[in-house]
């Protein structure tokens, strides 16, 4: 998904960022999941998302998996945290409805 969106954004000149958030959970819970602990490692050469980066941004692509309908608890932390940077942004000031896959 992060691929395709910075091809367009490349594409139509813009200038992007890809980052991913804070991982939350305990290393000895991670080690117990092989998959989880392939992921972190195959992403750890992408740099962490931070509130400048949210500022720097005119918009936002968010990708995360979800958790009973909900985004990962990761993803939500760095949402939640940063809401106030975020602000509503959107290229025509108004609010965008998540797009699920």
């Amino acid at each position: 998904m992060a691929a395709g969106v910075g091809l367009k954004l490349f594409q139509i000149r813009y200038s992007e960022r890809l980052r991913r958030v804070t991982e939350l959970a305990p290393a000895e819970v991670i080690e117990k999941n092989p998959e989880w602990a392939a992921h972190l490692e195959a992403t750890e050469h992408i740099e962490t998302a931070t509130p400048e980066d949210l500022v720097w941004a005119d918009g936002f692509v968010l990708g995360t998996p979800t958790r009973f309908g909900q985004p990962a608890a990761q993803m939500k932390q760095f949402m939640d945290t940063n809401q106030c940077r975020m602000g509503g942004r959107t290229p025509r000031g108004q609010a965008r409805d998540p797009v699920h896959q």
